[in-house]
């Protein structure tokens, strides 16, 4: 299955990082939430078809990739819905670093 162009620097920098896990936030107000069904980390083969459902529904979403070591750690999902504006995105904490961002604009 090939994964829609929006998508491919997402897909790449999880194969640069294999070991990413992500976690889902979503847009409330000018804040961002955990997604409340969302007990474990998402790995790092099933964010790009998460990502890729989340395009196909019409949502919005930015991606962001820390780490405190050689590899990204974390892969912040947050989405927000369609006519909407996303809240600022979070800070990297102090230590963390920023491995790669990307944003795909809500349909």
């Amino acid at each position: 299955m090939t994964l829609p162009a929006p998508i491919t620097p997402l897909a790449a920098l999880i194969r640069r990082h294999p070991d990413v896990e992500a976690q889902v936030l979503w847009a409330s107000g000018d804040t961002w939430e955990v997604q409340d069904d969302q007990d474990e980390m998402m790995d790092g083969e099933e964010i790009p078809y998460y990502a890729e459902g989340l395009l196909m529904e019409g949502f919005g979403m930015e991606w962001l990739a820390l780490g405190e070591g050689a590899q990204a750690e974390v892969l912040l999902l947050m989405v927000w819905e369609p006519g909407t504006t996303p809240p600022a995105l979070p800070e990297a904490e102090d230590g963390w670093q920023v491995f790669g961002q990307g944003r795909i604009e809500a349909a």
